[in-house]
């Protein structure tokens, strides 16, 4: 018969003490057990806690003024367009800010109730649109992802569905939803998405209507399902739930034609002598875009539904040769300064003369590309010095580029390098070892000579190597008979010392090569492992020339000098 299981053998939660019985799953691991309920506790303090992280993430938000002074350092020129886009940015953050106090969305039995305002950029190409947009992203320090209105397709066609510019903004947060969130995504060419033409058409517009209608629910708000692995979707895989409503959704165009539909529209009242005349020199379109009005857009080709999602509509101008010409030298990332500093780490200059600069304007004008044509110009103008500089760093020094550089695409002028510029490091190198070998050489004409019985030492070293051969120290003749007199003295009684002192014999007008002097017990040093150090038996006992003086050797004299004695 089997054994039954009594009290103490059922499992229980090892942090509530429930039994298996009372909760609806027991997670085992090693040695411990948890519950569910243990688990959805788990969970809602780890959610309170975020919600605490993202209030004081989002509690030093920029105001608009700060956020438009931010732009001014990147972004030349569209001063209107920075000011709705810093408020609009203001406001849709500070509805973030709310509910992540909140810790969830306001319920729907609040009195007021903040609702999104994505935002809606017309105007030409290589005018700024997407370069503000990155420009916020990177101050407000959130994800940002860029997609192409023109790759869209309604789903079940041929193209990509409108979930994969979600994908790309949980890619730009490292997969990490909440934080994805509340990101920004720039949908670029979203003028292409209008309708093809004004009447509808048997065939549908998989790629016009079609993606504005897809893109709904997606700007107002909802949670979407999005692939992993991005492409298309099929039942039996997993997907990612991201919740857009708090994604700000920045749409942009250059909305070609749309300036005539405004136009049209501004000079309709008129009929007769009652019209307003139109100079054709005077008519300027960007103001046209400036004022296109939601209806404009309906013309154009957008659906009243994806209109009414983007309530804020800002137009950017294109820019003039000025604007340009600060695009390309005034800004934190100029153009000029980004190819000076990648010649800077070869280390060559770059150098940018002013008549250079115009020439580049008015080729960017010319094909009508605007700042994006900027680059291309500057690459085709530095390709072959980017190409030859690495390899001729060392005999290079500057580079100067001047306007026939790119009028007439002669050769930059390069300005060598000269002997200080290129050799100034190996210079120093050899002057500091021809340093240290000098000292080397004035430590090792000295040697100590060390008396055991007196404890005194003789000092004997070679003198500068510009007096060796008699030059540079003229000695009077009454020091020299002194010192060779003292020299034989000792020679006498101590050939070994004076021998080692003075064995080297006499220069050619008759000086001494070597010096001999005293050194008193006090003022001895440790030769340390270059200086022999002599001990002879029976020196300092009635030594002839006991109180010999000492010579200092100089320059140009030479003085006599009272030896120190034993106290």
């Amino acid at each position: 018969m089997a054994p039954r299981l009594g009290d103490s053998d059922i499992l229980k939660c090892s942090f509530c003490g429930k039994t298996q019985r009372q909760v609806k799953k027991l997670i085992a691991g090693h040695g411990v057990y948890i519950c569910d309920e243990c688990v959805d506790l788990c969970n809602e303090i780890i959610e309170e806690e975020l919600a605490e992280t993202a209030a004081s993430a989002w509690r030093e938000l920029p105001r608009p003024k700060e956020i438009c002074e931010f732009l001014d350092e990147y972004v030349v020129g569209q001063e209107d367009a920075k000011r709705a886009l810093a408020v609009a940015v203001y406001n849709h953050y500070k509805r973030v800010q709310v509910e992540a106090v909140a810790g969830k969305p306001r319920p729907a039995s609040e009195p007021v109730e903040l609702s999104k305002s994505n935002i809606l950029m017309i105007g030409p190409t290589g005018s700024g649109k997407t370069h503000l947009a990155q420009t916020l992203a990177r101050m407000l320090n959130v994800p940002f992802a860029i997609a192409d209105a023109t790759a869209l397709t309604e789903a079940g066609y041929v193209g990509e569905d409108v979930e994969n510019i979600l994908l790309k903004l949980i890619v730009a947060a490292d997969y990490d939803i909440k934080r994805a969130e509340t990101g920004i995504i720039y949908i670029d060419e979203i003028d292409k998405a209008g309708r093809k033409s004004e009447s509808r058409s048997i065939t549908r517009d998989v790629s016009g209507e079609g993606v504005q209608q897809a893109l709904l629910k997606i700007l107002e708000g909802t949670v979407a399902s999005v692939p992993p692995q991005g492409g298309r979707k099929h039942p039996h895989q997993d997907f990612l739930q991201i919740d857009t409503t708090n994604i700000l959704f920045i749409c942009g165009g250059s909305f070609s034609g749309l300036e005539e539909i405004v136009e049209r529209r501004k000079g309709a009242n008129g009929v007769g002598f009652t019209a307003k005349l139109r100079i054709r020199g005077e008519e300027n379109p960007e103001d046209n875009l400036a004022d296109a009005m939601p209806e404009d857009l309906l013309e154009f080709g957008l659906i009243p539904e994806f209109i009414g999602r983007v309530p804020i509509m800002t137009a950017v101008r294109q820019l003039d040769r000025e604007a340009l010409i600060k695009i390309l030298t005034e800004p934190r990332n100029a153009l000029i300064k980004q190819y000076q500093r990648l010649l800077e780490l070869d280390g060559v200059e770059l150098v940018f003369e002013d008549d250079a600069l115009e020439p580049i304007v008015d080729l960017a004008l010319l094909r009508g590309t605007g700042a994006r044509g900027l680059r291309a110009i500057m690459e085709e103008v530095l390709q072959p010095v980017m190409y030859e500089i690495p390899s001729h760093a060392d005999k290079v020094a500057r580079v100067v580029i001047t306007g026939d550089v790119v009028r007439k695409n002669v050769n930059p002028t390069l300005v060598p390098r000269t002997a200080t510029t290129r050799q100034t490091r190996s210079l120093r190198r050899k002057k500091s070892a021809l340093a240290a070998r000098a000292r080397r050489h004035r430590s090792s004409r000295t040697s100590h000579v060390t008396d055991a019985a007196t404890r005194r030492s003789f000092v004997v070293s070679s003198p500068h190597p510009r007096n060796r051969h008699g030059g540079g120290n003229h000695e009077p003749a009454s020091h020299r008979r002194d010192h060779h007199a003292t020299v034989d003295r000792r020679h006498r009684a101590t050939p070994d010392l004076t021998g080692l002192a003075h064995g080297a014999g006499r220069g050619r007008r008759g000086r001494c090569r070597h010096r001999l002097r005293r050194v008193h017990p006090r003022q001895q040093r440790d030769p340390g492992p270059g200086p022999r150090r002599l001990a002879l038996p029976g020196a300092g006992q009635g030594l002839p020339g006991a109180g010999a003086v000492r010579r200092r050797v100089g320059h140009r004299r030479t003085r006599r000098v009272r030896p120190h004695r034993n106290r």
